[in-house]
């Protein structure tokens, strides 16, 4: 079967892609659960997506992750994750400034 020949970590970082793409805010909690997923393809991709998300907590559970990853792959992605995040909330807070200036 298509579905099963990438296998779990295969599918499941898949999922976790798809979602980033997306930007599906609703899936950040299980996102961030799979930063403790023992396969490191998998923490990579929920890093990775996290960040296309982009929300004010996704950060600290990047940051937390962070601070007991063994993987140097998946921490470089999470680096990367929580950099994405700080500029999305950046652009977040200068649009809302811009809209307080125009009155809209």
């Amino acid at each position: 079967m298509p579905l099963s020949r990438p296998g779990r970590a295969g599918l499941l970082r898949n999922v976790a892609i798809v979602l980033g793409n997306l930007k599906d805010v609703s899936a950040e909690p299980e996102l961030t659960t799979a930063l403790d997923d023992p396969e490191p393809l998998i923490r990579g991709a929920a890093a990775w997506a996290l960040g296309q998300l982009g929300t004010a907590t996704a950060f600290p559970a990047l940051q937390k992750r962070l601070a007991v990853e063994q993987d140097p792959t998946v921490a470089l992605e999470l680096q990367a994750a929580m950099n994405q995040c700080s500029g999305n909330l950046t652009e977040a807070n200068n649009a809302e400034r811009v809209k307080s200036w125009d009155g809209k």
